[in-house]
């Protein structure tokens, strides 16, 4: 399991509830965390481990809004733009911490969410060469 889907898997109760104190109904915060996570890995797919670190590693929810498709995200959810906006800046902070304590190191992290790797840095040329 790459770092996005582990991350939104194990935080999602957290995510939901920081969403619906931002104004979200619990159904769009059930709709909106694996649209982003969906996003997310879409922008990142393939891209170089430096890249995604840059954008990650960091709390200024701007690097993650200019990565993702907000338009797309936003029309398959049924919210504008705004409200996905709103949204990233509540999951960003959290992402970033999760980012940089994650098991396997940044670059794992980073690698697994380009590779579709596990996140363990000793198997990664293994795992991106597939």
């Amino acid at each position: 399991m790459n770092f996005i889907q582990n991350f939104f898997g194990v935080n999602s109760a957290v995510l939901s509830e920081r969403l619906e104190i931002e104004g979200f109904t619990a159904e769009q915060a059930r709709m909106f965390l694996p649209e982003v996570a969906s996003g997310i890995l879409k922008a990142f797919k393939n891209k170089e481990i430096e890249q995604i670190i840059a954008v990650l590693e960091t709390e200024e929810p701007e690097k993650l809004l200019n990565s993702v498709n907000i338009n797309s995200i936003a029309q398959n959810i049924g919210m504008n733009s705004d409200q996905v906006m709103s949204g990233f800046e509540v999951i960003t902070p959290v992402m970033a911490m999760a980012f940089k304590k994650h098991s396997g190191g940044i670059v794992g992290a980073a690698a697994s969410v380009a590779c579709g790797a596990t996140g363990d840095f000793f198997n990664l040329n293994e795992s991106c060469s597939k």
